[in-house]
């Protein structure tokens, strides 16, 4: 039966041996990125020991400057920055500034491996309750272009951030004036605007009151309307 493949980036069965010297031995195989198997081994006084150290020497093994799974999302999030182009400059310096104060200081101790969907999910959670559903939007948006990066480069099998929430949009209240609102509003334009130093044009109140659609009904010709009852117009002629 031919022997099971191993993953690129994961390490085989674990060995030990203990040295006549002292101490023990412990060695495994290793696949790289570019899927070469390698026999890998470490010596130290103890079995965990030299566990440790035979798995702490496996990322270095991965060629310099290439995307590994062991790859912290932080210094995955600069690399990106940095060669990131857009038609619009502003576009780049907010989706850069927002990658150096944001997302590499948030997940400098997160690996590619690491980030899955549950756990972007809750730090897109955590965003929203702290920064605001907006900067939550924004930071998904851009993790989604690293991820996709990681995922270029044969990182991951698939991008994390594709399965996450968006945060919800709440609906803007809008409250509608009422006519004594109105009212008052009007009245203060108007006391507004006869007020007058002697110094300067006068001020043109009435086109304030154009420009919010605020301007009263016209005085009703008294030749042609009797005036009602008991109430009188808040117009005034400056």
């Amino acid at each position: 039966m031919p022997r099971e493949r191993l993953p690129i980036g994961e390490l085989g069965n674990i060995n030990h041996t203990r040295l006549e010297a002292g101490g023990w031995l412990a060695y495994a195989y290793y696949r790289d990125s570019y899927g070469k198997r390698r026999k890998l081994s470490a010596t130290a006084p103890t079995k965990p020991k030299a566990t440790t150290a035979l798995k702490a020497k496996a990322p270095d093994l991965t060629p310099a400057g290439s995307i590994g799974n062991r790859t912290p999302v932080g210094e995955l999030a600069t690399r990106w920055a940095a060669g990131y182009k857009s038609k619009h400059a502003g576009t780049v310096e907010r989706y850069r500034q927002t990658v150096e104060r944001v997302i590499a200081p948030d997940l400098a101790r997160l690996t590619v491996a690491e980030f899955t969907t549950s756990r972007a999910q809750e730090y897109i959670d955590r965003l929203t309750r702290e920064r605001g559903p907006a900067r939550a939007r924004q930071v998904r948006s851009i993790l989604t272009l690293i991820m996709d990066m990681a995922v270029a480069d044969n990182a991951l099998p698939w991008n994390p951030m594709k399965n996450t929430k968006p945060p919800a949009v709440e609906a803007t209240r809008f409250t509608a004036l009422t006519a004594k609102d109105i009212s008052e509003i009007r009245a203060h334009i108007i006391a507004w605007g006869q007020q007058h130093n002697g110094n300067g044009p006068k001020r043109r109140w009435q086109l304030l009151l154009d420009f919010t659609d605020l301007r009263p009904p016209p005085e009703p010709d008294p030749q042609k309307y009797a005036p009602s009852a008991g109430k009188t117009s808040i117009y005034k002629k400056a």
